[in-house]
């Protein structure tokens, strides 16, 4: 195995590293141009194969002396394209490219100007990226076909351009041409050929290829032969030898042992001969030993059809999620994203119907979060994820993922992936507070109040009836009362709250007025803690007539004897009341006045409440 060198030096055991620099290489400045070039008069071969192994080091001695020798442009740039023609032959592109894209091409003559402009075409190839087909003076202009290292760089440049008939013209010459390039070319570009045979069916040259495969054993061992022998199996319709060889090469490293494992898949799934579940386990080790590139593109669009022969509709969602966070502006992304949507949509409307664990689905959504975090369509999912888990009383998942979901549009809208929606930012950080206060997170939900925006319309009463409570919990019953004022279309269980917070409050006449309004909206749902409340409030701002009129509807209001008493009290107490008579009816309310609270607080916590003088729960007439 040769000696390895310092950049780009490429020996036997590095080939296939060439290999991938072939396909994939930097980007390089289209070749200089120079109108008083004639490439078709002047262009002579490379002949790279006299800059052997043995004489690099004394090459490369003797270039780097003469460039810093050079005292005059002209032996500058002579000096750069020399070294750099010594670099390109032993295939070190990093060099090369350095060397000669330094050359200033003025300062040379006509013929070595030629030169230069074909040595940066070559350099352009090696690295991956195909020629202009409209440069005039191209090395690969048809004028030039007489140059002896046409074919080879024609076929080179139509391999990377995916130019069958151009493979088809050069293909053969350009294997001819290959003895007279250092061996570090072939060990690159045999696999190059080989696999370009087989794109345009010409059997007979691929084995002729492949045969000189044996001059090469290290190459040969490595898994691009095996990967490419498969290939060659599968063209002439021998699935096994093409199993057999996929297989061989599957078991080795790097880029090719991936592709074969990926060929021997869908091989196995067309013949019948792998299972659906046995190629998905196959595929996922695939994407754990190679991320990136088409290897990874090719594995997930695999997986995306296992997923869905198994219908194994979560790990669908999973594939499709990291082939639209990996590769969002390749072709398989848009039918990818409307799959995906609509994917997310029905399995999540499917499970949060009962029908998968909810632990399960929780699992499913954290792994999705990540893939899918910036999707409109997934964080309408997520929300309906966050409104069952606050129905199940999960309340600190729910507001964790009302946050989530408020934090993702925010950023997304900031970010320009979708329009702003104040609306329903609103709406998220108003459910927030719901499960906190749900959760009895009390400043937490005043926190997340505060930070609520713009609210659609008909929240705002939701918004004023939580602050309510927040304030009442808080022990600040004068907020929760100035919240409280502001709902406007209250529904009886609103009513009922708002009447509580204003007793609280001892806003007396809010307290009357909401009491008043839940007795005539839901008359049956009225009970004695409601009526004795409503008593109360009208007692304290001297309505008799109110009072009167409970104390008749409610004649054993409360269960307890001393409620009559009060109520007599109330109702047959003259205008004019000594001091002693109202300050002991007062003493008697208040005490009515524990008995409530006492008996909220015991239903609060699921309690039967005080066992002496209890308020029980009775409807109205």
């Amino acid at each position: 195995m040769r000696r390895g060198r310092r950049g780009g030096w490429l020996g036997i055991g590095g080939a296939l590293i060439a290999v991938q620099l072939c396909l994939s290489g930097a980007a390089l400045s289209a070749p200089a141009t120079s109108p008083s070039a004639s490439p078709s008069n002047v262009l002579t071969p490379f002949d790279f194969a006299r800059h052997t192994d043995a004489r690099f080091s004394a090459e490369r001695r003797a270039g780097l002396a003469a460039l810093g020798a050079a005292h005059s442009p002209v032996e500058l740039q002579a000096a750069r394209l020399r070294l750099g023609t010594l670099y390109l032959a032993h295939l070190m592109l990093p060099e090369a490219r350095s060397l000669l894209g330094a050359v200033d091409s003025a300062a040379l003559p006509a013929p070595d100007r030629a030169r230069l402009v074909a040595l940066r075409a070559a350099l352009r190839i090696m690295q991956g990226k195909p020629l202009a087909a409209d440069l005039a003076d191209s090395p690969l202009a048809p004028a030039n076909r007489g140059w002896p290292d046409y074919p080879f760089w024609a076929a080179l440049n139509a391999i990377r351009a995916k130019e069958g008939d151009g493979i088809r013209d050069n293909l053969p010459a350009a294997f001819a041409r290959l003895s007279a390039y250092p061996r570090v070319y072939a060990e690159t570009c045999l696999p190059l050929f080989f696999s370009a045979a087989l794109d345009i069916g010409d059997w007979a040259l691929a084995r002729r290829i492949a045969e000189r495969f044996d001059a090469y054993p290290e190459l040969k061992a490595r898994p691009v032969y095996d990967y490419l022998l498969g290939r060659a199996a599968e063209g002439v319709r021998r699935p096994q030898r093409a199993a057999q060889a996929f297989g061989q090469a599957a078991q080795g490293e790097g880029p090719f042992a991936r592709r074969a494992l990926i060929s021997l898949v869908d091989l196995g799934l067309q013949e019948k001969s792998l299972s659906p579940s046995r190629a998905r386990v196959l595929l996922e080790g695939n994407l754990a030993r190679w991320q990136g590139g088409t290897i990874e593109l090719d594995t997930l669009r695999q997986l995306v059809q296992v997923d869905r022969t198994l219908g194994d509709w979560p790990g669908m969602l999973l594939t499709l999620g990291q082939l639209l966070r990996d590769f969002p502006e390749s072709e398989d992304a848009a039918p990818a994203r409307r799959q995906a949507r609509g994917l997310v949509a029905a399995y999540y409307k499917f499970a949060l119907e009962g029908k998968v664990p909810l632990g399960k689905l929780l699992a499913l959504h954290r792994r999705l979060i990540p893939l899918y975090r910036f999707d409109p369509a997934f964080e309408a999912s997520a929300e309906a994820l966050a409104a069952r888990l606050l129905q199940l009383g999960a309340t600190a998942m729910a507001a964790q993922e009302y946050a989530r979901i408020y934090d993702t549009l925010r950023l997304g809208a900031e970010a320009g992936h979708w329009p702003k929606d104040p609306a329903r930012l609103g709406r998220l950080k108003l459910a927030e507070a719901e499960a906190m206060a749900a959760g009895g997170r009390w400043h937490a939900a005043a926190l997340a109040l505060a930070a609520v925006g713009t609210l659609p319309n008909g929240l705002a009463d939701r918004k004023a009836l939580l602050q309510a409570r927040v304030q009442a919990a808080l022990g600040d019953p004068a907020a929760a009362a100035v919240a409280a004022a502001q709902v406007a279309a209250p529904d009886p269980a609103d009513l009922r709250l708002l009447a509580q917070s204003a007793m609280a409050a001892r806003d007396w006449r809010a307290a009357r007025g909401r009491y008043q309004d839940l007795r005539r909206a839901d008359p049956k749902g009225f009970d004695d803690t409601d009526a004795i409340n409503l008593l109360l409030a009208a007692w304290h701002l001297g309505d008799r007539a109110t009072a009167r009129d409970v104390a008749a509807a409610y004649p054993d209001l409360g269960g307890a004897a001393h409620w009559g008493r009060i109520a007599g009290a109330i109702l047959d107490e003259p205008a004019t009341i000594s001091p002693l008579k109202h300050a002991a009816a007062q003493a008697r309310l208040a005490g009515a006045q524990v008995v409530i609270d006492q008996a909220a607080k015991a239903t609060e916590a699921g309690g039967a409440g005080p066992s002496v003088g209890a308020v029980k729960k009775k409807k109205g007439p």
